[in-house]
């Protein structure tokens, strides 16, 4: 009888355990970063998208309308001469002008008897971008505002979903909108995007635009400072409306010195490669393009003044965002 020895069963060695391990390990990561690039980059191209949609709703409603769309809402008024009972009366009345996103003036206009009247100023109030907590309020401040109708009632392109994941990441309510649109289109400059009375028309005319291509219409909403890193979510009442209240000097010259409010700037949201961030912006002809942020040339304030006064600006890596040579002549 042949009785067998056992030997030495096969196995990894504790060196090729862990070589293995780190192999794996490696692939991992470069898997997620990759995945999380791609990610980024939808998220992106999504936001693009949106914004190319509000874009082509402003232009429609320019052409149908004559005028595009406020850039916050504000308030008209006039007088209404009674005649009746062998004499004439005067009546104050007024009339709001809704911006692109509404104030909240539901039933503020209402004299009791179906007319749009009022006997005193009673202009609505604004609803930042991240809602009231009131759902009548924040479905009205969208759904009532210009653009609803001519953006086909879709919700989904108000939002970025940059925005959306990094107030979720924060526990923060998901945002009504995530753009704004430039004060140069019209706006209450006396309180951002409240009501104050006024006898401007409506909007800025679609035919009296020169150089559409450079006068920036829509940008996003700051969410991150593109330097630090830090939040700039939520921000001032001013902030969190949906109009970009710019102001700034350029070349010695002051633009959008109307408003006593700080300045405000377009948005860098989006991871632009693994240190860099960029943002989205459309202009008044319909067409989108992505800015990346540069802390070299103008500066982000003024950056925001030059494309909303539709100056031209040019970009390069080495020397950012700068104006030409001859940037005195153009208006």
């Amino acid at each position: 009888m042949n009785i067998k020895t056992p030997g030495k069963m096969p196995g990894f060695t504790l060196i090729e355990m862990i070589v293995v391990i780190g192999i794996i390990g490696i692939l991992a990561g470069v898997l997620f970063s990759s995945f999380g690039g791609a990610t980024d980059s939808a998220r992106a191209a999504l936001c693009l998208s949106n914004m190319k949609g509000l874009a082509q709703a402003a232009n429609a409603c320019a052409m149908r309308t004559g005028n595009f769309p406020l850039a916050g809402s504000r308030e008209a008024v006039g007088v209404v001469v009674n005649e009746g009972s062998g004499r004439a009366s005067a009546q104050t009345r007024y009339q709001p002008q809704y911006g692109w996103i509404s104030w909240l003036d539901e039933g503020k206009y209402d004299d009791g008897h179906g007319n749009r009247f009022a006997t005193s100023h009673r202009g609505g109030g604004i609803c930042p971008f991240y809602g009231t907590g009131n759902l009548k309020d924040d479905t009205y401040a969208v759904t009532n505002g210009v653009l609803w109708t001519y953006a086909d009632r879709n919700r989904k392109i108000y939002t970025c979903p940059e925005h959306v994941r990094y107030r979720s990441r924060k526990q923060k309510k998901a945002p009504l909108w995530s753009y704004v649109m430039s004060s140069k289109f019209g706006y209450d400059y006396s309180r951002g995007s409240r009501a104050i009375a006024t006898d401007q028309s409506t909007g800025l005319w679609y035919t009296g635009l020169k150089r559409t291509d450079r006068l920036l219409m829509f940008a996003e909403l700051p969410t991150v400072d593109p330097e630090t890193g830090s939040d700039l979510d939520d921000g001032t009442e001013f902030a969190a409306d949906c109009t970009l209240q710019y102001k700034g000097n350029v070349n010695g010259k002051p633009y959008g010195q109307e408003w006593g409010g700080a300045a405000e700037t377009i948005g860098f949201p989006h991871r632009n490669g693994k240190r860099g961030r960029c943002g989205h912006v459309a202009f008044a002809d319909g067409h989108c393009e992505k800015l990346i942020y540069s802390n070299k040339g103008l500066s982000a304030d003024k950056l925001t003044v030059v494309l909303c006064e539709g100056l031209d600006v040019s970009y390069n890596q080495a020397n950012g965002y700068v104006l030409p040579a001859n940037a005195d002549e153009m208006e």
